[in-house]
């Protein structure tokens, strides 16, 4: 059912209900110039209005208007136009808060949430994508204290060696290697032990760690770090100790007390990260 029907309609229902225009406008608190033009058929009702309708005449205009006789030769046409008005007056409605504010505001939060979720996951995956097309040939090591950076051959790094620190300048940033730190432009990015990659591509640094991080199971806040070659077996939890072993090799800690084979290696504190690589355990304040 569309316009003019729309406006047959309302009139029969609002005569069967005994009200005037002017009662049913009051009832609706809109002007008696609106009722009187969408029974005409001039206009076509907002869905709010629709609303309003429904409610006061207690008839679901949206879900109970059928299809007159000299439409029926039209159905298919006059359905799928119909489907569309509705589709049409539901997104108008969405967006008018005047009812149900709370509940249109949670769910327009709801879905603009979900879009910027989206955007950013599809950008994520993008440049997953693009990372995996690098063309290495294209590339330079340089080799500095602990990482390897891998540099485009038409771009130039300068490496410099200031007492404690490494520094590397290329394009707009400065990459600077403190104690098993590396900062990007004066701010701390992440932890690297020696072997680590940095990728300097189209503009971009990407991180490639040498190694996987193990958090403490039984919560002392210690990072484990191992090489990516080495497979973690047999971990076991008790009370306050925390047992695995790497190949050959049996890692024990006890209120912070690393342990190699049996064998006393070092003392850790909170938050701490425990790196092991050929034998040798160090702690990475």
């Amino acid at each position: 059912m569309i316009q003019p029907n729309f406006g047959k309609k309302l009139t029969e229902i609002r005569k069967a209900k005994g009200l005037t225009q002017a009662e049913l406008a009051t009832n609706c608190n809109i002007a008696v110039r609106t009722i009187q033009r969408i029974e005409a058929g001039v206009v076509k009702p907002r869905a709010y209005t629709v609303k309003l309708l429904s409610k006061n005449l207690e008839f679901d205009f949206l879900n109970t208007l059928e299809f007159s006789a000299e439409d029926d030769e039209k159905k298919n046409h006059t359905n799928t136009q119909w489907a569309f008005t509705r589709l049409l007056w539901g997104i108008q409605d969405l967006f008018n808060l005047k009812s149900n504010t709370m509940k249109k505001v949670t769910f327009l939060t709801l879905i603009f949430s979900l879009i910027v979720v989206g955007f950013f996951s599809l950008k994520t995956k993008i440049t997953a994508q693009n990372k995996e097309q690098i063309d290495y040939s294209k590339f330079a090591q340089v080799h500095s204290r602990t990482v390897i950076y891998l540099l485009p051959k038409d771009q130039h790094g300068m490496i410099s060696n200031v007492k404690d620190t490494a520094d590397l300048r290329i394009g707009d940033y400065l990459i600077q290697e403190y104690k098993n730190k590396l900062f990007v432009n004066g701010k701390f990015k992440t932890n690297i032990v020696k072997g680590d990659t940095v990728i300097y591509y189209k503009d971009e640094l990407i991180i490639r760690p040498s190694y996987y991080v193990m958090k403490s199971s039984y919560g002392q806040n210690l990072y484990y770090l191992f090489p990516k070659n080495q497979v973690i077996d047999n971990l076991s939890v008790q009370i306050d100790i925390e047992n695995f072993y790497l190949g050959d090799y049996h890692i024990m800690e006890h209120d912070y007390n690393i342990y190699l084979n049996d064998e006393f290696q070092v003392k850790a504190m909170p938050g701490d990260s425990i790196f092991f690589k050929d034998g040798i355990i160090e702690v990475l304040e």
